[in-house]
């Protein structure tokens, strides 16, 4: 794929869907339940208006916030709160006012979002995140990656005849597991194997690059009329931009 088709579908995107893409596992602190416990500074709130905690498969970043000691650092550069599919939390915080933070003894319940456990810190002794009080535990709408099992008789996203015959069939045909048949398909630019009955759409990785790339033009092709109207109606800037990029692909 030429880097004008690229530049001009990063455009078209941005012009004719504008949407916010958001990681599908990224999650937020509840509204409600937001607090946690420490015995040596009080509450610290990690939902507050400015703390913009986000919690990945990989991390928790954002700040939390105390009224005596102020704001305390998930992810500062020196280290950072991390986090894993199975809701393992660690690494260490910082606070200007409160030094270094470990979480290594905190957990998040994969199932309903809970935090649970104890960080500690000199200045901040024993934070609680389990408390009982009104507004704990902190919770979160973090939920992590499916991660596919290979020998459920199910060929999962992940999973292909290479890495997992024993559910998507051997890639020369049969297998198995349940899903004896399958064909292939392309995604992502790869050559995979997929359960069930269909025609073959790839044999190699270097056929789907073909096909990712023809469709991409005729795509961009089909509604290159929607997007000079879309063009038009830009500020002028924005618009000289767009043009030449939907110039740049039909010269290409």
């Amino acid at each position: 794929m030429t880097n004008k088709i690229k530049i001009f579908l990063v455009l078209l995107i941005g012009l004719v869907f504008p949407v916010f893409l958001v990681l599908a596992t990224t999650g937020t602190i509840d509204s409600t339940y937001k607090y946690a416990w420490s015995n040596n500074i009080g509450w610290i709130n990690f939902g507050c208006t400015n703390c913009n905690v986000q919690v990945t498969d990989r991390a928790i970043t954002g700040y939390a916030w105390n009224e005596n000691y102020g704001w305390i650092n998930l992810n500062p550069s020196a280290s950072g709160v991390t986090n894993t599919t199975s809701g393992d939390v660690g690494g260490y915080a910082w606070g200007q006012n409160t030094g270094w933070i470990d979480f290594s003894n905190v957990a998040i319940n994969t199932t309903t979002g809970n935090f649970s456990g104890t960080a500690t810190g000199d200045v901040v002794g024993t934070i609680y995140f389990a408390c009982t009080a009104t507004g704990c535990p902190v919770k979160t709408t973090w939920t992590p990656v499916s991660t596919p099992v290979c020998g459920n008789s199910i060929c999962e996203t992940g999973e292909t005849c290479s890495n997992c015959s024993t559910d998507c069939g051997g890639c020369g045909g049969g297998g198995g597991g349940t899903n004896v048949e399958i064909h292939n398909i392309c995604q992502e630019e790869k050559c995979i194997a997929v359960s069930g009955p269909g025609q073959d759409q790839c044999s190699t990785d270097t056929n789907c690059t073909a096909v990712v790339s023809k469709t991409i033009v005729e795509i961009a092709k089909t509604v290159d009329e929607t997007t000079k109207q879309v063009i038009q109606s830009l500020p002028t800037p924005v618009r000289v931009v767009a043009e030449e990029a939907r110039k740049a692909l039909q010269s290409d």
